[in-house]
């Protein structure tokens, strides 16, 4: 370009000295300040030119970019202005004017205009490339040399050093394959041979799979989506990709903050993704979205703020835990304590938002459904362990509560009753797309946790199998069921367990435990139970102190065949126990046993039976006859003393059983014994006390 300018400028010297010694005749001189081969740049501009002449004169133009004024003139008017018009051509151009005089006499002046330099490309913001990577080719119209480096993302935007000249070129980038997670960014630039930067490429990559730090939505139309701000996402933004419905908000690094307000009001989203490590959202970030159909908080996400979803009709998955929604609130003793947050409160992160289906994989805190009315259908995978205190109390809606399996949903950590979603009024329980009305527990479940069932309405029967070792607390409270069946294997139940559950028949395959309280203690495994009918099934041989004490609702026992022993207060003040039937095995009859069952009319004592210890009818008010068998060896003090209606006892063994003291019987009930030992009973300890009310018996 040097060897160029320098011929160009010899060219116009030549021009310059002959135009200057032209005879003009009579004689015209332009003045010193004259520019007689004048260059100009680019951008054009003027020259002027005075000159004397005795004669008169004109300028004549080869080209419409070249302008004098005045075109012509006489001696008197000696001054004329060249203009020049900017250079757009991209190349250098030249012309000349001719100044004609009347004498004939003229003179040529060269003119000389350098080319704009240009570097131009389509206006593009960024350029784009999946994340499979491959070549990107730029066109680019230049007339000048330039220089282009990767100045960002070497390692993977690869290009030659490219110069060029007045031509017309490509620019071709190759770019490897991402592997990661995450959307990349590389810049080239573009600089003259000075090395002033003509032009940056921003070249972006998609990840492979969902990038961290972008934000990827749709539109029910071809329109980006507006943000108020960039800002408080925890990272600088850098780019708004958009392809019809798709949009990209792309960040330079993670993602790690949803905003306030962030997405309020933007009503054409109709899709969402929040990338992974997003850790907050803020108040209101996605109110107004009314075409949002669908959305997933991922497993990041620490706190969620109030309204978030405001307007909103969506399915929601939440893949993160659910903080707690609680407030401080001064109690009447004036003391601040927290309070759980109803979901019509506006700090409450559901407030005003209408969601009917939800699947959860996390944790759920304190009141995070409280009240939600909106909940249809909820679906809880592995990731929901455990539903903080009134989680879902008071969602009247919710009809459908799905998980995979038994094992899953038993090994919830439910923290009250209205923690747990069934326990809402015509809620269905499904397992694996099952609707659950029978319980029947599988082989593979040793442990109910607590408030499993706990007011679960539509729970018909209850089959604890014989690997349940353990009942959680509470785990079957408020259920109104047909049975229910206790296995072989329990061996722990915790409080409430069956409280206020109502239930046609109890029966129980268990040895039960040695109770210190009767049932009126919630420690008690039976504490508020309801139901008319027990039976103790073939597997159970010993009914253990207090087994089934105090419960009022009690009408009839069936003890099984195997039982031998009925221990201390087993069924005392069941006071609406009518009939009881002992199984052939029973061999003991413990204190207190039977005491106050003021209900009982009759029972049979088994054939078996060698011990009934004191007190173990006491209070059988409404006994009227009773039969003790003849293996009977022992009947204890006041072993039937408050059975005020007794009349008849046919005690028939040969040898009178040993009285523990005078004190055994009440009122004025006749006692028939073998006739063959009437006299060893009416001289025998303590049976001598009775001798007017023993008669003699032939059985």
């Amino acid at each position: 370009m040097r060897r160029l300018l320098l011929f160009t400028a010899i060219i116009i010297g030549v021009l310059a000295t002959t135009g200057c010694e032209m005879d003009l005749g009579e004689g015209a001189t332009f003045s010193q300040e004259c520019d007689l081969a004048p260059q100009f740049d680019a951008d054009g501009g003027e020259r002027v030119y005075t000159f004397d002449t005795q004669h008169a004169w004109q300028v004549l133009t080869l080209d419409e970019w070249v302008k004098v004024d005045p075109e012509a003139g006489n001696y008197k008017n000696r001054k004329f202005t060249l203009s020049v018009e900017p250079n757009e051509l991209g190349e250098p151009r030249s012309s000349h004017i001719l100044v004609k005089f009347s004498n004939g006499s003229s003179y040529h002046i060269p003119i000389e205009q350098q080319m704009r330099l240009r570097f131009d490309i389509e206006e593009v913001k960024h350029y784009v490339i999946d994340a499979e990577g491959g070549e990107i080719s730029i066109d680019i119209a230049t007339n000048m040399k330039y220089n282009t480096k990767v100045t960002f993302g070497k390692d993977w935007a690869h290009i030659g050093q490219t110069r060029a000249m007045m031509r017309d070129e490509q620019l071709n980038i190759t770019i490897d394959t991402n592997r990661e997670n995450k959307s990349r960014y590389a810049t080239i630039d573009a600089t003259d041979e000075d090395g002033t930067l003509i032009r940056r490429f921003t070249i972006i990559q998609s990840a492979e799979g969902d990038a961290i730090n972008e934000i990827r939505y749709t539109t029910d139309s071809d329109n980006p989506i507006e943000l108020a701000s960039t800002k408080g996402f925890g990272t600088e933004f850098l780019a708004h990709l958009h392809d019809g419905r798709y949009g990209r908000l792309v960040f330079y690094s993670t993602v790690t903050a949803l905003p306030d307000d962030c997405f309020k009001g933007q009503s054409d989203i109709s899709t969402i993704l929040i990338p992974e490590q997003v850790a907050s959202i803020g108040d209101r970030a996605f109110s107004g979205c009314k075409e949002l159909s669908k959305i997933t908080l991922p497993s990041s996400i620490e706190t969620i703020g109030g309204s978030v979803f405001e307007g909103c009709s969506i399915e929601l998955i939440v893949n993160c835990n659910i903080p707690s929604y609680e407030f401080e609130a001064t109690n009447n003793q004036g003391n601040t304590e927290l309070t759980a947050m109803s979901s019509n409160d506006k700090r409450h992160w559901l407030n005003g938002s209408y969601i009917n289906t939800m699947t959860l994989n996390g944790n759920v805190g304190t009141a995070a459904m409280l009240d939600y009315t909106p909940l249809k259908s909820l679906t809880l995978l592995a990731g929901a362990q455990s539903l903080g205190i009134d989680a879902f109390g008071g969602c009247s809606s919710l009809e459908r509560v799905e998980v995979a399996s038994l094992e899953q949903w038993c090994g919830i950590d439910f923290k009250n009753l209205t923690a747990n979603p069934i326990a809402n009024d015509n809620s269905y329980l499904y397992i694996n797309q099952e609707r659950l009305t029978a319980l029947t527990t599988p082989s593979s479940l040793s442990t109910i946790r607590a408030y499993a069932f706990a007011g679960y309405d539509n729970l018909h029967s209850i089959e604890i199998g014989n690997s349940i070792k353990s009942l959680g607390r509470g785990c079957f409270e408020e259920c109104e069921v047909e049975s229910i069946y206790l296995g072989t294997a329990l061996s722990a139940v915790g409080s409430y367990a069956f409280n206020n559950c109502s239930a046609k028949s109890l029966t129980i395959n268990c040895d039960l435990p040695k109770f210190s309280k009767d049932a009126s203690s919630n420690v008690h495994w039976f504490h508020g139970i309801k139901t008319p009918k027990v039976i103790f099934g073939e597997e159970v041989t010993h009914i253990n102190v207090f087994a089934l004490s105090g419960l009022q609702s009690v009408e009839s026992v069936v003890v099984g065949n195997n039982v031998k022993v009925i221990d201390q207060g087993a069924f005392a003040n069941c006071t609406s126990i009518e009939m009881v039937a002992l199984g052939n095995s029973l061999t003991t009859i413990g204190k207190h046993a039977f005491y106050g069952c003021n209900c009982i009319e009759g029972i049979t004592l088994p054939e078996s039976l060698k011990r009934i210890e004191g007190y173990a009818f006491d209070g059988a008010t409404a006994l009227g006859t009773i039969t003790i068998p003849g293996g009977v060896e022992y009947i204890g003090g006041y072993a039937f003393y408050g059975c005020t209606s007794l009349e008849t006892v046919y005690c028939k063994p040969t040898t009178p059983p040993t009285l523990d003291q005078d004190y055994i019987f009440s009122g004025a009930a006749t006692i028939y014994v073998p006739s063959s030992a009437y006299e060893a009973y009416c001289q025998a300890e303590h049976w001598s006390y009775f001798a007017e009310a023993i008669s003699a018996y032939s059985f």
